[in-house]
């Protein structure tokens, strides 16, 4: 079959500095300079596409408002202290952080054979900003993603529960199983009430189950402490080391928070 290529639009009368290189079509309508010529030459304004406006600025809009949600969305920490936002170049390894470190930037790469990854070690031990580092690098490489430490995911899931907004908890948890990554932070830290041990669990065992890529943090460092603090369900799935679902790392870095060599 013959192919038909489609001619680009050309454009004689109007001057091309009011084109756009990529599409063909007026780049700005409303600018001045292409008013003041309009003004005078609006019998030129019948040839083909001069009444129709340049895409690729409105796409470029597009693209950025898109990242803008996206970045509003991942909830990452904004850092205002002296290390500033977490990533993987400011976080200042020592010994017992080798493992974490190579894991974290594994997952980002989709290197890591599991979906889920869970970070255990004791509080100061780099946990957090390992975290935030792998949510800026997942979402440099397009990901949507979504941080949470456990304590805010069960407020704004009780908020949804007793919500007269509209919202309810079903769409909260559906909203957030729509992430590619999901950052879950200092599972542990706070007392559970089984309520939130229930629906805690019920949004990591739909991501264990499906597939889906999660990260955890936890000071819990075996699975009875995490189950003494919230159930077995949920220890059995973070903790799992048997089904090729979930890598664990164990981060043997001692509290150095308060350190000169301090990650948080």
């Amino acid at each position: 079959m013959e192919r038909i290529n489609f001619p680009i639009p050309q454009h004689v009368t109007v001057p091309p500095e009011f084109f756009c290189d990529e599409c063909h079509f007026i780049i700005d309508h409303s600018g001045e300079a292409f008013q003041a010529w309009a003004r005078e030459h609006r019998e030129d304004l019948a040839g083909p596409n001069a009444q129709i406006g340049c895409k690729c600025e409105l796409k470029r809009q597009t693209a950025i408002q898109l990242r803008q949600r996206m970045l509003l969305d991942a909830n990452i920490p904004r850092r205002a202290d002296v290390v500033g936002p977490r990533t993987f170049d400011n976080f200042n390894e020592v010994d017992g952080t080798a493992e974490m470190i190579e894991a974290a930037k594994a997952f980002v790469a989709g290197e890591l054979p599991e979906k889920a990854l869970l970070l255990v070690g004791v509080t100061g031990s780099g946990r957090s900003h390992m975290l935030e580092a792998i949510g800026r690098a997942a979402l440099a490489e397009g990901e949507s993603v979504r941080y949470d430490r456990a304590e805010d995911l069960l407020n704004i899931l009780r908020h949804s529960h007793n919500s007269e907004l509209g919202t309810d908890l079903y769409d909260t948890i559906q909203w957030y199983q729509k992430f590619n990554v999901l950052l879950i932070d200092d599972v542990g830290m706070q007392t559970a009430t089984p309520w939130g041990v229930g629906y805690l669990t019920n949004i990591v065992d739909h991501r264990y189950s499906y597939g889906l890529r999660m990260v955890v943090s936890t000071n819990c460092l075996t699975p009875d402490d995490m189950a003494a603090t919230w159930d077995w369900p949920l220890a059995s799935r973070l903790m799992d080391t048997h089904s090729g679902v979930v890598r664990v790392i164990h981060c043997e870095a001692e509290d150095y928070r308060l350190s000169e060599w301090g990650n948080e």
